[in-house]
């Protein structure tokens, strides 16, 4: 019911999970991990409430604190999470800073929970394992990967550095430091967010030297969570496969830019900012482009068509036609390309003409769904998971529409949203209101800020009035009530 990391069991994810099992290889292999223990799948599923599973994770429990008021973290190793096909990195519960069987039980329990809300491709739920760890402090840590997922280059590691343990990267709370290093932690490239000193070439060894011996042990290069503590000892957390690479060989490379979405994603993104804004993003384009047939179905698939840089926002330049095509003339009178092109312009013809009426349908159906959403506070995580997932898919449905209507429908006459923002944060500061009633009552104002998660939105200084009549929102054209 209960295995020790040591244990070989442990390295059998059937057992305990793909990230435990990692992990017990790790620590096998010699790296420096934290000791803990892992409650099995097995025991999972007789429930932490039967007397055999409830009497062992206690006796391992009272083993790993030895009577102290030890702080434990409590993470999820479920069999579908940290594979070569999907980490699932962030969709499982993990609770740091448990002290006291009370609030380990309750940990526990929390991340056990968690299982029901993740499928797998197939739409099925993975078994899980609770892995069990003593919490270390954190002078600084973060996330490595040892190939550059960008470029794909095996010669380099990528390492993303916070001023605290790799969970607040990982959920979205600190913006790191960025190295770009050799296979021996000399620096490529780096880019300071100006939160903790430069990581000292000692530690650029010691953090290459642990990306090459991971990629060894385990076969493929390896996306590591790790800290450095107090006394400047380096630990490995946690290791699973890096399952997005791009091609090293430049077949298939794209000119990725900020282009267009440099004027709504003008900062670096954080990770829980980028899982939830760029697929649906990607998404949005995608459909866009398929639907007026202008990019075939081979140039859409061999392109990232949106991804970060750094956390910057990139988009391929090429695709959205921001740049002048590389199309060669062998292939501008390509017999199929001129049909596609045909076939495009019919598209377009008929999608200008009912553009306005979808767009106003779309606009309608979100303004509706939004209406519908209670306090936040007030759900359950699991209603809170699906609420995000439905947000997502509802979401690439507006950035679809947006790209369509931006592509095709005049907008030089249409009253834009950021004028109307600018009314209202005018009105509001002569009003002498806050910059948090100005949002509650005209949340348009959002549209003048960068969007970030974790922090109240800071409003721009609105010293005079913009020209033109007051106006509200059924003023806006298509594009900008989709925006």
């Amino acid at each position: 019911m209960v295995v020790a990391l040591s244990d070989s069991e442990t390295r059998d994810p059937s057992v305990s999970g793909a990230k435990a099992a990692n992990l017990s290889r790790a620590a096998a292999a010699g790296f420096p991990t934290l000791s803990g223990f892992v409650i099995t799948t097995t025991a999972v599923v007789a429930g932490l409430d039967d007397p055999r599973v409830a009497d062992e994770v206690r006796s391992a429990f009272e083993r790993l604190c030895a009577g102290s008021s030890t702080a434990l973290v409590v993470r999820s190793s479920s069999v579908i999470e940290d594979t070569g096909e999907s980490s699932m990195a962030g969709r499982f519960t993990s609770v740091l800073g448990v002290v006291g069987w009370e609030a380990f039980l309750e940990a526990t329990h929390r991340v056990v929970d968690s299982a029901a809300a993740v499928r797998d491709a197939e739409g099925a739920v993975g078994s899980m394992a609770v892995l069990v760890q003593r919490q270390s402090d954190a002078r600084f840590g973060g996330v490595m990967f040892g190939v550059d997922p960008v470029t794909g280059s095996r010669d380099q590691i990528v390492v993303e550095v916070v001023p605290s343990g790799p969970d607040a990267l990982v959920g979205g709370t600190a913006l790191a430091d960025h190295y770009v290093l050799s296979r021996r932690g000399g620096i490529a490239h780096v880019t300071h967010a100006g939160h903790i000193p430069p990581l000292d070439r000692d530690c650029r060894r010691s953090l290459a030297r642990m990306a090459r011996r991971a990629e060894r042990v385990f076969g493929s290069p390896q996306d590591i969570e790790w800290l450095v503590d107090p006394g400047g000892r380096l630990w490995l957390l946690q290791s699973r496969p890096v399952t997005a690479i791009a091609p090293e060989d430049g077949r298939g490379s794209v000119l990725l830019g900020p282009g267009p979405l440099a004027e709504t994603f003008p900062a670096p993104l954080r990770p829980l900012e980028q899982d939830l804004w760029i697929p649906p993003l990607r998404e949005g384009i995608i459909r866009a482009l398929r639907t007026t047939g202008a990019v075939s179905n081979h140039s859409l698939e061999r392109s990232p068509v949106v991804t970060t840089v750094g956390g910057r926002v990139a988009v391929d330049l090429d695709l959205i036609g921001a740049v002048e095509s590389r199309t060669t003339l062998r292939r501008r009178i390509n017999p199929a390309a001129m049909a596609r092109r045909l076939a495009t312009a019919w598209r377009v013809g008929r999608l200008r003409i009912a553009l306005p009426r979808l767009t106003q349908q779309v606009v309608a159906t979100v303004d509706r769904d939004l209406a519908m959403i209670p306090r936040l506070d007030e759900l359950a995580d699991g209603d809170l998971v699906d609420l995000l997932d439905r947000t997502q898919r509802e979401l690439a449905t507006a950035h679809a529409y947006e790209v369509l209507t931006g592509m095709l429908l005049s907008t030089e006459d249409e009253l834009s949203g950021a004028a109307m923002a600018v009314r209202a944060l005018h009105d509001g500061r002569v009003a002498g209101w806050s910059d948090g009633d100005i949002v509650q009552g005209s949340p348009v104002v959002l549209s003048l800020t960068p969007p970030r998660l974790g922090a109240a939105p800071s409003l721009p200084a609105a010293s005079s009035a913009p020209p033109g009549p007051v106006t509200t929102i059924d003023h806006l054209g298509h594009r900008e009530a989709l925006l």
